[in-house]
């Protein structure tokens, strides 16, 4: 047997791989290496000759004698070494690398980072000049001769990099991890100064067959080892390689010439943070050498190539999980693209980076001038000397390498930044930071374009948005930017973000032939998870079931009659905020904290409660006080996170102030006195707080290392779901799993919403871009010549767009069209014209579809003048034509809740790893209608639709629920259904006809179980009947939001005993169980809260 499988072997081929790219080898060279200063000599000199040959010179005097030449030499080393090692004091390899070395008069530099142009020769020739030298076998310990290091990595003489080599033969990359942690240690003197962190080698790689895994900081047992493997597919670890090992890369183009040097110059930074600790809320200040890991440079790495390759203009999108320190990567790629030439001309005037993290501020701001400390020049935008735009001005004007801009200012920002590329022709390029902000003002109006109905209402509730939709709002509305190139970081894409973002794949079609759009780089969730970097947190989710049944104070005809739809909203908002429902919550959640929380982490675990509201917040906030005061706990005490004020009176509709929150103004200061005005954030470090309590804040972009719990009291959808779950995956010592008790979702819906991110999100179909000239054919058909002319959409368009039109031209173009509509719509309704009035309330319905159509596919299209022109007259049109209906406020001061149950259903492991994940919907087609007409009935009509739909079919409900459950159980998994439901309003996808006919067909691919529902649906005046009930058990949100969904068979509800005198009626309940007696008190589902 030959002794290939030994390490000596593949030693061999390594050394002569480093070889051939242009690294210095030479047998015994070890036997030159200076231990006593850890430094390679003749390469220090080699270097200095070859580059500062007069800098070299006032210290060896030329024409000297040896021994003078000795003495003088042996002064520059020990100066070098000195400076080396004296890293608190100014010095150490970083810094000697960045700045170099004094010896007396002279001074000396230690390396040339690439030059970022070619302009100037003898710059060029020393990069060149550049000496990388690998040594074998090096022996480096003063205390023990006999320790050795596989292979020592050398940059002009400088020790930067060890390597211990593992075949996987005889070892795996552990037993190298072991060998370093046990052999290695420097200790607290640093004698082995090789070793001593940041005074010689920066980073120190174990390298096996298989596995690449580094260290910056040997400690002895305490050293962590990260990995550094490229990921094989989308897990840990590395793909096969036909040629040889896997680790094949690191040889080939880690450690080629070129890219090494770049990770020595214009990488690798020393990183001081200044924050609390955790655990004792102290501020504690530590300091780390920063090397990337494999994706981060891979990524910075191929941005910088593919810009260098076709210039400004493209957009790329950055797909990388929570825990892959997104916040390094956006400061090496801000910095190298600040710096980038092509053809010795600098490729961007400014980059602009839009975050609202003040660390990366601090971070960016110090690796700027290590990296480059003569030319690094960095501004944030924040209005402390002067106007935000003056400043932003000067910033443009003055060509500032980085500006930082906030979410907020950012529209503004966007805005003068395409005037200057129009006006100037100046080039920028825009990196979004996956950040989040609370957002107001006219930017927010914006946004609704690019959000869920869902994403508005926690906007308007004090929400956060993030870096994402707002750079999606604020796109030009041109698709070819050429002097703009925008980068959008993100763990999370949304189905528009990779339409906006993504790079297209031409090896992947779509059905219409379209290259699907995919991340021009990812790393994944799985790969996170499995590399250790966060935590899997749904290992432990549990499912608590809520039914519940409602009854009238008084008998249901001396009641007025109430909205279907907006009744059966309140009516759950009301449950939700009930002071019985959140106790019996509080109790299960306070109990469960203090026996299986409390005592992690050593006593110092945290918890999170997410609740739908504000006011839902602030009334579980009293409620956690209340119940721990009654029963004495002195060790839980909660802190309640809100944005705004919070007014509660009299006059509120959703629930009467109580004894649990009365009348009243909250902010988040005044009620946690406590916090003294801190940010909360801050303020939950330390012993004095265990439990926040949040409401549309702190559920993304929040790090809390110590939160092992969440009590999750809110409907949680797609990436809301996993932003707000993962607040629990920051690892931290001993934290080994974390716990979900969940009020509202349902396990197989967040499952759902995860997958698609494990293992990065595709999109199967990108949006159609026929669907504006659709729209505007449909728009014609009701409107041309009608209500709207050809000449008057010119016309708006040139007076809308040409800086010398006035307010009247743009009035003048506007109002002939509104007043037209209204008069139509009028005499619609006096003819009780059903037909007419519908088809005009669709024509004011796709006027917004045009717009919302157009705004979004025009970023990624470049569509013509006229079309332009029309989303310019309907924007104006628009807004002359809102419904001014107001709203259907129901009073509920007549309800009463009397049945209620919370129980436990299961505790489960989702498992992300199996199944297929769900692809990403793009823009659907999307319906028109006529605006609801408000459908009133007595309460206990409402649950009488289930009974009329069947009367004649002689079923039961008790027949029927259980396939209509099934069935629209079976509808949530329609991608086209869900797509509909997502896109559109209420209104336009209940009339959509095509819906019930999907839902139809559900049935019939039911058949064996439901023959006699098919028959009983199929008469045709049950047709229009299901189509009523569809809407009523709010189908389309049930499918875009998952609001709500049907309970199992077996939870039962109990009668609370002081509501056993009332009249129960249900109107949303339990379908079956102890207390149900008839399919009238069942409800039309149930209804989680």
């Amino acid at each position: 047997m030959t002794q290939a499988h030994k390490e000596l072997a593949m030693e061999d081929e390594i050394v002569a791989r480093l070889q051939s790219q242009g690294w210095v080898y030479e047998e015994g060279s070890a036997a030159r290496y200076d231990k006593q200063r850890a430094l390679f000599p003749e390469d220090v000199f080699a270097w200095l000759e070859a580059t500062q040959p007069d800098e070299l010179a006032k210290i060896v005097k030329p024409g000297v004698g040896p021994a003078a030449q000795t003495k003088a030499k042996d002064g520059i080393l020990n100066a070098l070494a000195e400076t080396l090692s004296n890293v608190t004091g100014g010095g150490g390899t970083l810094t000697v690398l960045r700045k170099g070395f004094r010896r007396v008069s002279a001074r000396f530099q230690m390396v040339q980072a690439k030059p970022t142009e070619t302009m100037n020769p003898k710059t060029v020739q020393d990069y060149q000049r550049n000496v990388l030298r690998v040594v074998r076998q090096v022996h480096y310990s003063i205390t023990n001769p006999n320790k050795s290091i596989d292979l020592v990595l050398f940059c002009n003489g400088i020790p930067v990099a060890t390597i211990e080599l593992k075949t996987e033969f005889t070892q795996s990359v552990v037993h190298g991890q072991v060998q370093y942690k046990n052999d290695r240690d420097p200790g607290a003197d640093g004698k082995d100064v090789l070793l001593a962190w940041g005074k010689r080698a920066l980073v120190h790689f174990v390298v096996t067959d298989n596995e690449v895994s580094m260290t910056t900081d040997l400690k002895g047992a305490k050293t962590t080892f990260l990995p550094f493997n490229q990921g094989d597919g989308t897990g840990k670890g590395n793909p096969l390689n036909p040629d040889g090992a896997r680790t094949e890369y690191f040889w080939r183009d880690v450690l080629d010439k070129d890219a090494f040097l770049t990770i020595l110059t214009k990488f690798i930074v020393v990183r001081t943070d200044e924050k609390p600790n955790p655990v004792t809320g102290k501020t504690e200040k530590s300091t780390s050498l920063r090397f990337p890991r494999f994706h981060q440079w891979d990524a910075v790495e191929k941005i910088v190539a593919r810009v260098s390759e076709v210039g400004v203009g493209e957009r790329y999108l950055i797909e990388h999980s929570a825990g892959s320190g997104k916040t390094d990567t956006i400061v090496w790629t801000a910095f190298r693209l600040a710096a980038l030439h092509r053809d010795n001309k600098k490729v961007f005037d400014s980059v602009i980076v839009v975050t609202d993290r003040n660390v990366l501020d601090k971070q960016m701001s110090t690796a700027m001038r290590q990296l480059d400390p003569h030319h690094a020049q960095m501004v944030r935008i924040d209005g402390a000397g002067g106007s935000k735009s003056g400043e932003l001005a000067d910033a443009l004007r003055l060509k500032t390498p980085i500006i930082v801009v906030t979410i907020q200012t950012a529209p503004f920002a966007l805005k003068y930044l395409r005037e200057q590329a129009d006006s100037s022709g100046g080039q920028y390029a825009v990196i979004a930071d996956e950040a989040h902000s609370s957002q107001t003002g006219t930017a927010a109006a914006k946004l609704k374009t690019v959000l869920s109905p869902n994403e508005q209402a926690d906007v308007e509730d004090g929400g956060e948005i993030d870096a994402q939709a707002m750079l999606a709002a604020e796109l030009p509305q041109r698709a070819e930017t050429p002097n703009l190139t925008y980068l959008a970081f993100t763990a999370t894409p949304k189905e528009k973000t990779l339409e906006l973002f993504g790079t297209p794949d031409y090896d992947d079609l779509d059905d219409n032939g379209e290259p699907l759009p995919k991340p021009f780089h990812r790393y994944t969730m799985r790969q996170a998870i499995e590399e250790g970097f966060i935590l899997d947190v749904l290992q432990n989710y549990t499912e608590y079931k809520v039914a519940y049944e409602l009854g009238l104070k008084a008998a249901d005809d001396d009641i007025e009659s109430v909205d279907k739809e907006a009744a059966r909203k309140a009516a759950h908002r009301w449950v939700q905020l009930h002071e019985h429902n959140i106790t019996q919550k509080v109790d299960i959640i306070v109990r469960h904290f203090r026996e299986n929380i409390a005592g992690l982490l050593g006593g110092t675990a945290k918890a999170m409660i997410v609740t739908s509201s504000r006011k839902h917040a602030l009334r579980y906030y009293k409620a956690v006080e209340r119940y721990v005061a009654k029963h004495g706990h002195d060790d839980v005490h909660a802190l309640v996170a809100f944005s705004g004020r919070v007014i509660v009176s009299g006059d509120d509709t959703d629930i009467a102030p109580d004894e649990l929150l009365g009348v009243g103004e909250y902010t988040e200061a005044g009620v946690n006195i406590g916090a003294k005005g801190k940010p909360l954030d801050e303020v939950l470090n330390g012993p004095a707080y265990q439990v926040m309590i949040v409401a549309n804040k702190y559920q993304v972009g929040f790090d809390q290392p110590l939160l092992c719990a969440m009590y999750v009291d809110k409907r949680l959808d797609g990436v809301m779901a996993v932003q707000t779950l993962s607040r629990l995956n920051r690892t931290w010592a001993g934290k080994d799993r974390v716990y979900v008790l969940d009020f509202v979702n349902d396990t197989d819906d967040i499952l759902a919403a995860f997958k698609p991110y494990y293992e990065g999100a595709v999109i199967e179909k990108r949006t159609d871009p026929d669907l504006p000239n659709r729209l505007a054919v449909q728009l014609d058909a009701v409107g041309l010549d009608r209500i709207y002319t050809h000449d008057e959409i010119e016309a708006a368009a040139i007076a809308a767009t040409d800086p010398q039109a006035t307010h009247s031209a743009l009035v003048s173009a506007i109002d002939p069209g509104a007043k037209r509509f209204l008069d139509l719509l009028r005499t619609a309704r006096e003819a009780k014209d059903d037909e007419e009035t519908q088809r005009l309330d669709g024509f004011r319905s796709n006027l917004n579809n045009y717009i919302k159509a157009y705004d979004f596919l025009s970023q990624i299209i470049p569509y013509d003048l006229e079309m332009e022109n029309r989303s310019i007259y309907y924007r104006l049109l628009a807004k002359r034509l809102k419904d001014e209906r107001v709203g259907v406020v129901v009073e509920i001061d007549h309800i009463t809740l009397a049945k209620y149950k919370v129980e436990k259903k299961a505790t489960k492991t989702l498992n992300l790893s199996t199944g297929e994940a769900t692809p990403l919907t793009p823009l659907a087609e999307m319906g028109t209608a006529a605006a609801r007409e408000r459908d009133m009935a007595h309460w206990s009509e409402i649950i009488d639709a289930i009974n009329s739909l069947f009367a004649d079919s002689g079923l039961s409900a008790d027949d029927v629920v259980p396939e209509i459950e099934g069935v629209l159980r079976d509808a949530k998994k329609d991608p086209v259904l869900v797509a509909k439901a997502k896109a559109n309003t209420d209104s336009d996808f209940n009339a959509d006809n095509t819906v019930v006919t999907e839902v139809l067909s559900k049935f019939i691919d039911r058949r064996e179980r439901s023959e006699e529902i098919i028959n009983a649906l199929l008469k045709e005046h049950n047709m229009e009947t299901f189509a009523n009930l569809l809407a009523l058990l709010g189908f389309r949100e049930y499918l875009a939001t998952v609001d709500y969904s049907f309970p199992p068979a077996d939870v039962t509800i109990e009668l609370e005993p002081d509501a056993r005198h009332l009249e129960t009626k249900g109107l949303v309940g339990h379908s079956g169980g102890a207390g149900s007696t008839s399919a009238r008190d069942r409800g039309v589902g149930d209804r989680r809260c």
